[in-house]
Order: C-alpha cells, then structure tokens, then sequence
C-alpha cells in the first residue's frame, strides 16, 4: 500500500462537496467534543453540505423517566445559540439554525453507552414511561429539532441493568413515544423522526420485537463498529466490511446487515450503515502482525483519548507506523515502526468510501457516523483552520455520483468506484448507452485514458501508474455527455 504523509491527505481533500448526499448521511455530533481542538468543530464551522441529519448526542434518561442535557451549558450553547449581552440566546448562531438553513434535520439522540441504565425500568413503568414521552416532546419543542433518536445500549443487557422484559417493553415505550411524536407532529405542522440505534451482534437485535418496533421507526442506525479491540486476546480490525482470515465470522459488518435483512426481516431501505470516524488501538506482546497476540491498548502513542483515537489524530501520528491494507476484510491498520510495540485498527478514505459503496449496494437507506468531530482536519496542527473532511467526501463521492452533465443527458447512470481509488478503478454505466467513449482527465486537463466504442456498459482500468489527486471520468455518444470526479490516492 502506498504510504500518504498529513500533508497529501490535505491536498487531496481540501475541496468542498456543496451538493446535498443522495442517500442518507446521519452524523452523530458529540456535544462533549465542542470544546476540543479550540472548540474547532462548532456550529459555525461544521460542513452541513456533509450529512442529511445530524444526531446531537447525548441527553440522558433519569430515574424518573424525564429526559435531560447530559452538559446543560454547553447542550444550550449548541442548540440554543450564543448568549448576547442580554444573556439571550442567539438562535442564529445555533446548530439547529444553521443545520435548518442548509436543509440538514437535526434529531437529539437520548442514552448512549454511559447513560443506558435507566431505561430498563422506565420502560418497564407506565408512569416512568410517561415522563420519558413528555420530556421527549419537551426537547423537540424547546429546541426546535426534527425528532428523538434513543440509543439504549442494550436492551436486555445486564451490565445496564437489562432484563428478559425489555424486549416488550421496549415496544411499549417506542410505541407511545411515536404516539405522541405523531400528535404533536400534527399539531405543530411538521413530521417528527423516531429512530433508533441497535448493535451489531445478534444478541443485541433479538432483544427487539422487530414485527412491531420497524414500522413505528423512520430509520434504524446499526452500530456496525467495536468488533475487535484491545479487550481481545489478539489483534484484529475495529470495523472489518468481510470476515477477517482470522476471527469470528460473526464480526463482520457484511454479516451485522445479513442479520438485520434476512434474519430480523428488516427492510435494508431503513437502514443505516455504521462507520466509525476513530480508530482503536492494542499494544502487541511479541510479534508485530495483524492477529498477534496483544495485551491492551496503546495509551502511550495516543494518550489523549485513553487508546481511542479519533481519524484526525491517527493522520498525525501516521509516521509512526507502517500502513498496510488487510484485502480480506478491506480494511487498513498500522503497526509500529522501529521496535514499537503498537497496533492501530481504523477506517480510511478507501474502506470508508468501499462501506459506503456497500450500503449502496445493498439498498441501504445511508450511513451513519460515529462521530463527525474525527473527520475535521486542520490546515496544520493548532491552526484552528479546517482544510477539509476526507471521509465525508469519500462517503459523498460513493453516494452522490452525481454526473455534471452536457447535452441533454443527466447522468448515463455513470459511476466509478472504488472512490478514492488506489490501482484499479470500475466504471459502470447503463445498458441503454451503447458504444459510448469515455475519457478520464486529471485536475491540470491530461488525458490520462481515453477510448471509443466501447462495448457492454463497464469498464477496468489499470490506475496504478496516476498520480495522486482530483480526475474527471466522462462517458459521451453522440451530442450527449456525463462525468463524474474521483480521487486518486
């Protein structure tokens, strides 16, 4: 695998995309991360062009049932706007109208893993049950967002206080809350979003009466992420799209989805694809290999976010490792250089822009991000300046294929992928086109491919020998033509 250094990647990717994604892009935005970086992602500077919805995590259920910020102050500031010289919020500089301007919902998520272990008995309670839908509408009215996302961590789980019941009573509580979400929808002219987020493993999903939860959610977030990591014996990938040679063949995201489709019964239409915008570490006991043995996370190279980190700091610290790509499960991951014991599983521009493509694939409703903070790259360390947000772009590059267009046809049904791309690219087209010619430029106008009357409606081409950066794929016939861009890494 080719090696990029910080300075590439911000070459390649300090390019806006300004068109709206084509399938659901749903970004989780940590409020306890505002204040990171300078407070560097803020309403004010979040690329809103990146998602469809944004999911503002998290509130947290009380005992009682009511639903609270998890951070009042700074839950305020975000959502309500800056405070003036009169202590009154400016709403114009809040994330709810900023996002509603550039036609992005924003929906509060409610739980998460730390804040989980109160929903058990509130949905076991009708009183509790009650406060909960109340406080519920409460936020979407006070705040002026699009509607609730609840993320229980898990259902049935007994380390937060899960029992054999939740599974019922998780479909009362999702049932009375769309209730009351749909009434004050009514009332107040809008179509309020329930949505809701399931882990990855089949014990997670089968604590769930789906027959009954699905119809009554809007989307349902698969947390396909946190398959492997320093909890395990060895080392092997955060995030895997295929079974890795090694592992369980359970942990995989091809198999999290199958679970969903075929299993479960779900609709793939409702569902998005999770993609994790950090990375986890492990520190190795002897052998420097993907699936050696290892013992713990490596909080010496990234001791900031406890052996966590987000995919801006692995870009920083990339020198430090020997970057390589596992082809069986498609994904990347590092390992340390000169006598370095670290091991680091995480996501880039080309497994993130092959997942997307996955999800497109299979007819998913989109992808979902945990979180957006760890794809704002800044110009240079501390400069408070963000040149871009690689894998939104390479999430929007295999969403949005969207053709720029000549002459009188839209698009041809052109796409190329992968996108970005390393040493071969696929370009499909449809069938109705016949013997179109295609050429592919680079961003200084160099006909790097060119040909004519090709037949069938796809095409291999070797990449290997382009130099990285931004080319225009065209497909023409006769007074019509259509391209589309894609990067080279």
């Amino acid at each position: 695998m080719k090696k990029l250094t910080y300075s590439l990647i911000i070459a390649l990717f300090s390019f806006t995309v300004t068109a709206q994604p084509c399938k659901e892009v749903v970004g989780y935005y940590a409020g306890w991360k505002y204040h990171k970086r300078n407070k560097l992602v803020n309403p004010a500077t979040i690329i809103y062009s990146n998602y469809t919805i944004i999911n503002y995590a998290f509130f947290k259920p009380l005992p009682g049932g009511e639903v609270v910020p998890g951070d009042l102050s700074t839950d305020n500031l975000i959502l309500l706007g800056n405070r003036n010289k009169q202590l009154q919020h400016d709403k114009s500089t809040s994330l709810v109208y900023k996002a509603h301007q550039n036609g992005v919902k924003v929906v509060v998520s409610v739980g998460g893993w730390t804040w989980s272990s109160h929903f058990p008995a509130i949905a076991a309670d009708p009183s509790k049950r009650k406060n909960f839908v109340n406080s519920c509408i409460g936020i979407v009215r006070k705040y002026g967002v699009d509607g609730i996302d609840i993320d229980w961590e898990y259902p049935g789980h007994a380390p937060h206080n899960g029992t054999p019941d939740d599974k019922a009573n998780l479909t009362s509580l999702i049932s009375e809350l769309k209730a009351a979400l749909v009434k004050t929808g009514i009332s107040d002219g809008k179509n309020y979003l329930l949505t809701f987020a399931t882990g990855p493993a089949q014990k997670h999903m089968a604590q769930i009466d789906w027959a009954r939860v699905e119809p009554q959610l809007d989307l349902i977030h698969l947390m396909s992420y946190n398959y492997y990591g320093a909890w395990d014996k060895t080392t092997n990938h955060n995030t895997p799209l295929y079974k890795p040679a090694t592992g369980n063949f359970r942990y995989n995201v091809d198999h999290s989805v199958t679970l969903l489709t075929d299993t479960f019964n779900i609709p793939s239409s409702k569902i998005t694809l999770g993609l994790a915008f950090y990375g986890r570490t492990a520190t190795f006991q002897d052998e420097v290999s993907l699936h050696a043995p290892s013992t713990g996370i490596d909080a010496v190279t990234f001791p900031d976010e406890k052996g966590t980190p987000s995919f801006y700091n692995i870009l920083l610290k990339q020198n430090l490792f020997d970057k390589e790509f596992d082809d069986v499960a498609q994904v990347p991951y590092l390992t340390g250089k000169n006598g370095s014991k670290a091991f680091v599983s995480f996501d880039d521009e080309i497994s993130i822009g092959q997942k997307t493509a996955f999800a497109v694939q299979k007819n998913m409703a989109g992808v979902v991000i945990w979180d957006i903070s760890g794809d704002y790259i800044e110009t240079k360390p501390g400069s408070g300046k963000i040149a871009g947000t690689p894998l939104c772009n390479a999430i929007l590059a295999n969403t949005c294929q969207g053709a720029i267009a000549s002459g009188k046809i839209m698009d041809f049904g052109l796409k190329a992928y992968p996108n970005p791309v390393l040493d071969e690219m696929d370009i499909v087209w449809s069938e109705s086109v016949y013997s179109p010619s295609i050429e592919v430029l680079s961003a200084s106008g160099q006909k790097v491919f060119s040909g004519s009357s090709i037949q069938g409606n796809q095409l291999k081409i070797n990449t290997s020998s382009w130099s990285s950066g931004i080319y225009l794929v065209s497909i023409s016939a006769p007074n019509e033509k259509a391209s589309v861009k894609v990067v080279k890494l």
